[in-house]
């Protein structure tokens, strides 16, 4: 094979390339300058410097990998709520500098150790812009250029698998929260629980993992563990969305008297009326499932005047009324069972509230975060 046709095979394949000119040889460099030595190298030296190039780029990228995953476990998730709460512009830039720095620190020590490592063949000059093989050297070829391009096919195939099996690697963390979810729903709680615990370790700032761990581990009967998951799924939410499944989880654990304490710190601390609600709410279905018809009846019913006044709630009206026709059922109350439930059933036809019974109700973790 001829050089211009050799040189475009290495171009096209993003490997280093060497060639002649009349009595010269010219190296190329690893940020596009050349090196030209004043002699032509044997095959052996050609050869040598070819698997030196190639084992220095694996390495400066192995070096740049490694740094940029000590950034990221080691800085950046550790501060994430520091710099989250930074300008936009300062978060891209906790982003952008350290990438720019993993990658260019690596090579730059790597160029300037090549740099060293050519002198070794000899004196040569370097040349800023990239070297262009004239036309009447286009009948020279290269030694050893077969045994390059084999070793250069293999390269290439190894590297599109990696790719390929980065990009399945990929796909799979990124749809990991959906991967756990489909498990719990399946009630394959242990398995989703292994899924959990690794992504966790790849994303530790995801608010839907820690929440769907949580649920695993509740349904796994390790409360305590699920509490934790679900605090830092709020924490990492910002938010409070995971509190019905972590006041669900404290449940299991705590005393009536404990519980009903912790209700009223969280109705207490809400600043907004409609969260307070979303609160009562809680605390009325938790004493509903204990079996407190009497306190949770108070509670619905300060909800449905609510209601009534047209006050604003995240959760539809039948939920209040049809747990609200319930206590009414336990308590005796059966004329005003029989109105609260034909309400209900007149809110949400689809509902099949005729059919409903306290089990139906009773509150499970969500796995749909």
């Amino acid at each position: 094979m001829d050089i211009l046709n050799s040189l475009n095979f290495y171009k096209n394949n993003f490997r280093y390339y060497y060639g002649y000119d009349k009595n010269s040889t010219f190296v190329r460099g690893f940020f596009k300058q050349n090196y030209k030595f004043s002699r032509q190298l044997s095959e052996q030296e050609l050869l040598s410097i070819d698997k030196t190039v190639a084992i220095s780029t694996y390495l400066a990228l192995f070096v740049s990998v490694v740094m940029f995953l000590i950034y990221f476990y080691g800085v950046f998730f550790n501060r994430y709520f520091e710099l989250i709460n930074k300008a936009p512009i300062v978060f891209a830039l906790s982003i952008s500098i350290p990438a720019v720095i993993c990658i260019g620190i690596p090579y730059i020590i790597a160029d300037f150790w090549f740099k060293r490592y050519l002198k070794k063949f000899g004196e040569y000059v370097q040349e800023k812009d990239e070297y262009k093989i004239p036309v009447n050297a286009a009948d020279k070829t290269i030694p050893g250029f077969e045994r390059i391009k084999a070793r250069t096919v293999k390269e290439t195939i190894l590297g599109f698998v990696l790719v390929f099996l980065f990009l399945c690697f990929a796909l799979f963390i990124g749809n990991s929260a959906e991967i756990t979810a489909a498990l719990i729903r399946h009630g394959n709680y242990s398995a989703a629980l292994k899924i959990a615990n690794l992504s966790v370790k790849i994303i530790p700032i995801s608010s839907r993992l820690y929440g769907y761990r949580g649920t695993a581990k509740f349904y796994n009967k390790d409360y305590k563990g699920a509490i934790e998951d679900y605090k830092i799924a709020n924490k990492y939410s910002d938010t409070e969305f995971y509190d019905e499944d972590l006041f669900l989880a404290k449940s299991k654990i705590l005393s009536k008297q404990e519980m009903i304490d912790e209700y009223d710190k969280s109705i207490n601390a809400q600043k907004e009326q409609i969260d307070k609600y979303t609160a009562m709410f809680a605390k009325a279905n938790y004493l509903f499932g204990i079996k407190d018809y009497k306190s949770s009846y108070e509670i619905y019913n300060v909800l449905v005047n609510a209601y009534k006044n047209k006050e604003h709630m995240i959760f539809s009206p039948d939920k209040i009324y049809i747990r609200r026709a319930l206590s009414n059922k336990n308590l005796g109350k059966i004329q005003e069972y029989k109105s609260d439930l034909q309400i209900a059933k007149s809110m949400c036809p689809d509902c099949q509230y005729d059919k409903i019974t306290e089990q139906k109700l009773e509150p499970l973790p969500s796995i749909n975060y």
